[in-house]
């Protein structure tokens, strides 16, 4: 990392920290109705009349370190969320394009006859070559992946797929194929909200970023509440 971007992060954690202080000593001054009739100022006692109420000081605090916040927001550039997405979106994807090789026989019957007219072919190019052809059931799913971009009602699934070559001793697996398997509607958009809640769920990403926002949203809504509907 830069040195401006040490800079900006050392900022952005700071900002972050007087963010979260300022709204909670505002969301107490406010439910417990704070106000202060003497200041110690170096040393000397100050009476005040009438008492100070510090709220409209600390709302005018709280403005500015949040707007702060927000500026280093922005500054410190990419949080990793989409990386991160896609990586689990990846790993969402294996698992559908597994499921969908297990419980719909019209993928694997399209792999079988692909590979069957691809052995047809060799077969009548060299007609002295024994072509082995694999059954039906042989086929297994080996891997799979997102290829291309994503949209949220959008995926494209490339999975892979393998069967056996040869007969007796010298049979093993063999074959690969590919093939592009289309996520779309609700499914699609399933797999993205999934793959999304688990980034702020299991990563520092929301607690770092996006908590401090909730934060200061307590005393806002705290005082929408107080002024709209407890009056």
């Amino acid at each position: 990392m830069s040195e401006e971007g040490d800079d900006v992060r050392t900022g952005f954690v700071r900002q972050r920290r007087n963010l979260i202080l300022i709204s909670l000593v505002l969301l107490l001054a406010q439910i417990h109705q704070t106000t202060f009739a003497t200041i110690n100022l170096f040393g000397t006692t100050l009476n005040l009349t009438p008492t100070l109420d510090p709220q409209p000081y600390l709302w005018v605090v709280f403005g500015y370190l949040l707007y702060r916040y927000h500026m280093y927001f922005y500054d410190i550039g990419d949080k990793g969320f989409g990386n991160k997405q896609k990586e689990r979106l990846g790993r969402l994807a294996y698992f559908y394009a597994q499921k969908r090789f297990d419980t719909d026989p019209t993928l694997r019957e399209g792999l079988h006859l692909g590979l069957l007219d691809k052995l047809r072919m060799k077969q009548a190019e060299n007609q002295t070559q024994q072509v082995t052809h694999p059954t039906l059931e042989d086929w297994q799913f080996r891997d799979a992946g997102v290829i291309g971009r994503s949209e949220f009602r959008h995926i494209t699934v490339q999975a892979q797929f393998m069967t056996y070559s040869g007969a007796g001793e010298n049979k093993s697996w063999d074959h690969d194929t590919t093939e592009k398997i289309e996520v779309e509607g609700r499914t699609a958009m399933s797999l993205n909200i999934r793959a999304g809640l688990y980034v702020l769920t299991h990563t520092r990403i929301l607690s770092e970023y996006f908590v401090p926002y909730l934060i200061s949203a307590f005393p806002l809504a705290y005082w929408l509440w107080k002024y709209t509907f407890a009056c």
